[in-house]
């Protein structure tokens, strides 16, 4: 390895001297005992934030997470199995029916048709959000639920599973393809409906990184929220994975994480072909993704930050060579 090469994924594992060689440990299955362990130690390092505030024994729902000043209507936290599972039924309902569920049908048909994306065995998602977007409020007016417009989260969930089943649709597709969701704030009810609809709901907190562990090279990674930097270079780092869906955008020098993320970009330029014009995830005007925690509707949050639920993500699908 270069001394420019060397330094890279030094940068990108966050410490001087690189710890291990990322060419050694892609190759190796999910399952590896080694394998795990690196990747959990990088990801203790670059990725857990509440390794002071989050002991081993409570989770992130045990912190009062702060709420946003609201002045919707009957808002309302979703609490129970059967509210969470009425409101994700409702989102499926109308992104079923919306314009961004066609856009990303056909844009997925079209990538699987062309061995752009290929075999895909399942899709692992970070950082979606949790019950802190998971509440009733002003409901989106019919034409906003046709623009794809709904809960954050729960949108963003409903759109793993609509990725899954017309991934598997398309000739030559997986027979079955498993959605997997991390996100530090789960409660129990939340686990338990998200299993009733599919998704496996994984643990991230220190020590564990469920998700890390569980890409290969047949995953599709879809990532949404704010960690998406460090969990970036942490998957980078670690794995070559089919896909890779995120809202992450080039560092500029200000960034900490600038070195790092500079790595990253690195790998994902030489290996990946990027499709910023996507439609869902395309935004012309604002391509930043959505970091506003606290209750609320997407209504308020696309007032917000002009955005629907998808937005300012870019699609990084691996080059065909690179296929193994």
């Amino acid at each position: 390895m270069t001394d420019q090469g060397a330094a890279r994924e030094a940068a990108l594992q966050g410490v001087h001297e690189a710890e291990f060689h990322r060419d050694r440990v892609i190759p190796r299955k999910a399952d590896d005992i080694e394998k795990q362990s690196v990747i959990i130690k990088l990801a203790d390092r670059l990725v857990s934030p509440w390794k002071e505030a989050v002991t081993g024994t409570e989770t992130l729902a045990d912190i009062v997470m702060p709420r946003r000043e609201s002045s919707q209507e009957n808002d309302k936290k979703l609490e129970s199995f059967v509210e969470i599972d009425a409101a994700l039924k409702q989102a499926r309902a109308e992104w079923t029916k919306s314009e961004d569920a066609k856009h990303l049908r056909n844009r997925l048909h079209w990538v699987v048709m062309h061995k752009k994306l290929v075999g895909v065995r399942k899709i692992v998602c970070f950082d979606l959000d949790g019950p802190w977007t998971w509440h009733l409020g002003v409901p989106p007016t019919d034409a906003e639920k046709l623009e794809g417009y709904g809960n954050r989260s729960l949108i963003r969930h409903v759109a793993a599973l609509w990725m899954a089943q017309n991934i598997c649709e398309c000739p030559g597709g997986a027979v079955e393809i498993k959605v997997y969701s991390q996100e530090l704030s789960f409660r129990p009810e939340d686990r338990a409906v998200l299993a009733a609809h599919g998704i496996t709901a994984l643990d991230g907190q220190q020590g564990q990184h469920e998700g890390f562990r569980e890409i290969d090279a047949n995953t599709l990674v879809f990532m949404m929220g704010g960690g998406v930097e460090n969990n970036i270079r942490v998957i980078c780092a670690t794995n070559r994975p089919a896909g890779i869906i995120c809202s992450i955008h080039r560092p500029s020098r200000s960034n900490v994480n600038y070195d790092g993320l500079q790595a990253a970009f690195h790998y994902l330029d030489t290996e990946y072909d990027a499709y910023a014009d996507w439609m869902p995830f395309y935004h012309p005007a604002f391509p930043e993704h959505l970091n506003v925690r606290g209750p609320q509707t997407m209504k308020e949050a696309a007032v917000k930050n002009k955005q629907r639920p998808l937005q300012g993500a870019t699609v990084w699908l691996r080059k065909l060579e690179l296929h193994p």
